[in-house]
């Protein structure tokens, strides 16, 4: 939940001062960045066994590099326009021409591909990735492994082949179809990714609760401290439903959390209207 600083914010000091952010957080820096920086945080804490992002953060190749130099696992949207290489490609040296220098990079063996190209022609699998709490979850997916170009830039704008790993696209209602890349080995089943790819779904859904059923873009405030604190009480309130929903004590029914909330409010105002009538003497009871 750490607030992202856009360059109009970080360039006027005085603003920054009027706000309150603080002097670490005053630098400018993009969005995967501030993600490194929040998981080398957390990595003392926390374990955990896979890092999910949507394409914002995983289309940028550097991202994806930091996070397997520490060692992670990862799978992450990426854009249709990623070019990839085939799995098998090689490094061919470079020749030297009849005229002209040798080129100091090596010639790929193969052609590279956008992600669409690649996955055009695969073979796409209708799969059920997990039971929905009124339906199974499912959709078309294909999959092939790849050598991402993400490698040192030999031309301008065109890289080696860098780091293996996953493609897996998803086709969707109406026939739009997404994509990812995951670092997970070549021996990953095909159920695995797709189920690995869809768990993201729970950080999306997260984030719209906090929205809409907690009021996490209800602040309205101007302060770095204010906003972080509304957001923490929001993270909390979220927290609690969800283990309401979980446990069902006290004979709660909701299988969602705004479901739960409605039991809850309606409880609420149950309360309210008991309170209200027994001040005024209408209501006489327990």
């Amino acid at each position: 939940m750490r607030l992202f600083l856009p360059r109009d914010w970080t360039g006027d000091l005085q603003r920054m001062k009027a706000a309150g952010v603080p002097e670490e957080h005053q630098q400018t820096q993009s969005k995967w960045a501030v993600a490194l920086e929040e998981l080398d945080r957390l990595r003392p804490q926390l374990n955990f066994g896979l890092v999910l992002a949507d394409a914002g953060y995983g289309a940028t190749a550097a991202f994806r590099q930091a996070l397997s130099e520490r060692q992670l696992q990862w799978s992450v949207g990426i854009h249709s326009t990623q070019k990839v290489y085939p799995a098998d490609v090689q490094l061919l040296p470079s020749v030297k021409p009849v005229h002209g220098r040798r080129s100091k990079y090596p010639t790929p063996s193969q052609p590279r591909q956008t992600v669409r190209e690649t996955l055009a022609n695969a073979v796409w699998h209708q799969v059920v990735w997990r039971q929905g709490t009124k339906a199974p979850l499912s959709g078309r997916f294909a999959a092939q492994y790849v050598c991402l170009a993400d490698g040192t830039e030999y031309r301008q704008g065109q890289h080696l082949p860098g780091q293996a790993a996953w493609i897996i696209g998803e086709e969707r209602r109406g026939g739009e179809r997404k994509y990812s890349a995951c670092n997970l080995p070549p021996e990953t089943s095909f159920e695995h990714l797709v189920e690995v790819t869809k768990r993201r779904w729970a950080c999306e859904l997260t984030h719209r609760e906090l929205k809409q059923e907690v009021g996490l873009d209800h602040f309205e405030g101007r302060s770095w401290r204010g906003l972080h604190h509304h957001a923490q009480l929001c993270m909390m309130a979220l927290l609690f439903l969800q283990w309401l929903r979980l446990s069902q004590p006290d004979d709660l029914r909701g299988d969602s959390v705004p479901a739960i909330r409605e039991e809850l409010a309606g409880a609420v105002l149950l309360v309210r209207c008991i309170t209200c009538c027994s001040c005024t003497g209408l209501f006489s009871g327990p």
